[in-house]
């Protein structure tokens, strides 16, 4: 079973709504949000469909709303979910995902599902609640002050501009909360209250000038606080062994970074939009190496070329480490071309079939050089540059958004060889005057989101540099870069 895109979607729901391939024109615009919904699920389109039949428009409301926060148990039961269904059961269903990066995704039945499960427990006492979620319980807990032990997960969004205060004295019992994600939200005492197992902090709009000395954040493994109004993070220094993200970006009046020596495992960096921010990255360029992704924004043309100069020597001075052969070093090593597919925006199905296409089109002239796929596939753009680097301006495509990149590398090493080389790849806006920086292993791990956040921070018009970093041995011949359009 597979996932339905959009027409066959609403196809298949139309036929079980209104037996015929398309929904009547009053029923158009709400027909897509029950499609919306469905994700692509047909077992959820027919059975959603069929419940629908016949139905009137204000019934069709009244059932969409009721979904957004309680899942009809006729779909899900229909669907096959039941406590004792096995994993392998919800991938056959498509509901839950396995993609090639080991990455786990979850259809939204399913976590409505889960949703319900939990709310079910204590309807009428969502302080008993292990996740709250519902912005009306939310709000009770927080202002009531009767969170328990029970709850370990809290999300909270309320407009950034918002004046809504809360004591920390509503987070005392919740002694086991391990994930907080606020927006909006003011907190006002002693914030020693929060719990000491908070794994993920995500607080958009964090509204004080630095953290806290008395809120403990040792246990802290990913903390986002984009949009803050913090000036520096700690009065006194803090140390977190645990914490491996950090987001500062949009904190428009941050004027220091943290001390990275007390952040001795931190992996992902992001500082983008942070004006008042003056330190440049030579600051931090000791801790460069441990870290698996950045993203920095430079105040001038000058300071990118000169931090990027930074990263690359960094990188370089790190991995340094001779090739090691696979056979015997007596024998002499035939060198061959190999092509690096790195993505470097969202996965799909034109970026598969352009690395089929690439695989069945590589050649090697005689100078050593490849012959690449020019601009007469659809949905594509390509550049491409002599070494491990390309300069490359957005063009417009009319009617298209760009959707993702594809970065291939190529690059003779010997076939005794087994490693493909790659130590990371840096991007940088000569535009927006930003660096992003992702280690291979965060490539091989990449996420969607991260993958459409870097699609979004490149725009028509922008200059973009792409550098693939190599470990010594490699030779790059040749780098490419296809523009994936919807």
């Amino acid at each position: 079973m597979r996932v339905m895109d959009k027409n066959e979607s609403i196809e298949l729901f139309s036929l079980n709504a209104f037996k015929q391939p398309s929904p009547t024109k009053q029923f158009a615009e709400i027909s897509r949000k029950f499609v919306e919904y469905c994700g692509g699920l047909p077992l959820a389109l027919e059975v959603l469909g069929s419940y629908l039949f016949e139905s009137g428009i204000r019934d069709w409301k009244c059932v969409l709303e009721k979904i957004k926060i309680i899942p009809n148990d006729q779909i899900l039961n229909s669907c096959g979910l039941f406590l004792e269904i096995g994993i392998s059961m919800l991938v056959e269903q498509i509901l839950v995902t396995v993609d090639d990066k080991k990455k786990l995704g979850m259809h939204e039945l399913l976590r409505d599902m889960g949703r319900e499960i939990i709310r079910e427990k204590s309807p009428k006492e969502p302080e008993e609640h292990s996740r709250l979620w519902i912005h009306e319980d939310v709000l009770d807990v927080l202002s009531d002050r009767n969170g328990t032990k029970a709850i370990e997960g809290l999300a909270l969004k309320l407009p950034i501009a918002s004046s809504k205060c809360f004591s920390t004295k509503a987070f005392k019992k919740m002694k086991r909360l391990r994930l907080l994600q606020l927006a909006g939200v003011k907190l006002d005492g002693d914030f020693g209250y929060l719990s000491r197992n908070l794994r993920w902090l995500c607080w958009n709009g964090f509204p004080l000038t630095c953290i806290p000395s008395d809120f403990y954040q040792g246990n802290i493994i990913s903390m986002e606080l984009e949009n803050s109004n913090m000036r520096f993070m700690w009065k006194e220094t803090q140390r977190m062994e645990m914490l491996e993200i950090l987001n500062l970006s949009h904190s428009h009046h941050l004027m220091q970074t943290p001390d990275f020596s007390h952040l001795p495992n931190l992996e992902k960096l992001v500082l983008v939009d942070c004006p008042m921010l003056s330190e440049e990255l030579s600051s931090i360029s000791k801790y460069l190496p441990n870290l698996r992704s950045l993203w920095v924004e430079c105040s001038s043309e000058g300071q990118l070329s000169h931090d990027t100069t930074i990263i690359l020597e960094a990188l370089y001075a790190t991995n340094s480490k001779k090739l090691e052969p696979t056979a015997t070093t007596s024998q002499v090593s035939k060198f061959s071309l190999k092509p690096l597919f790195i993505q470097l925006g969202m996965n799909c199905q034109v970026a598969n079939i352009l690395k089929e296409k690439i695989l069945q089109n590589t050649t090697v002239d005689e100078s050593g050089g490849c012959v690449l796929l020019g601009d007469s596939y659809p949905d594509l753009l390509s550049f491409n540059c002599d070494g491990s680097s390309i300069i490359f301006e957005v063009p417009q495509v009319e009617g298209h958004n760009l959707k993702s990149l594809m970065c291939i590398a190529y690059s003779l090493i010997p076939d005794n060889i087994s490693s493909d080389g790659l130590i990371s790849v840096l991007v940088k806006n000569y535009t927006k005057a930003t660096i992003q920086l992702y280690k291979r292993e965060t490539l091989a791990s990449f996420k969607d989101e991260e993958g459409e956040r870097l699609v979004s921070s490149i725009e028509l018009g922008d200059g973009v540099e792409v550098v693939v970093a190599f470990e010594n041995g490699f030779s790059v011949k040749k780098t490419a870069i296809y523009l994936i359009y919807d």
